[in-house]
């Protein structure tokens, strides 16, 4: 299989099966490159568990590239996808991912203010 969006097909589809821990690793080695892609699949994905997954692996990459898709992910309703796509803000602790929790924070709950909260304070002992 040389076709890398063939390739992150399969290796999605295989993430609610029993080769999970084999797919996730081989998308996480598949790199950035993939990252438009994983995006894609994760937008046609239903399965809540296989999202938060997705969210997880997106962090990984370590791409700036993925803020606006996690900052659109912090809107969601779902707590799991919310959490995993804040974690995922931290992970990435650069001045992007920062301004994207600044912007977000004007829309959130209370309770999603505090995390918010919590994760700028991160970044910003990080960064500085």
């Amino acid at each position: 299989m040389n076709n890398l969006q063939e390739y992150v097909e399969q290796c999605v589809a295989e993430l609610s099966g029993p080769n999970a821990f084999k797919a996730r690793h081989s998308l996480v080695e598949a790199g950035p490159a993939a990252l438009p892609l994983v995006i894609e699949a994760f937008l046609a994905i239903e399965d809540p568990q296989v999202k938060v997954s997705l969210i997880q692996l997106i962090a990984e990459y370590r791409s700036n590239e993925a803020v606006p898709f996690l900052q659109e992910q912090l809107k969601d309703s779902s707590t799991a996808i919310w959490q995993a796509a804040l974690e995922a803000m931290v992970i990435l602790c650069s001045p992007e991912a920062l301004h994207a929790l600044h912007v977000s924070r004007a829309t959130a709950t209370d309770l999603q203010r505090w995390m918010i909260d919590e994760a700028i304070q991160q970044i910003n002992a990080f960064l500085e």
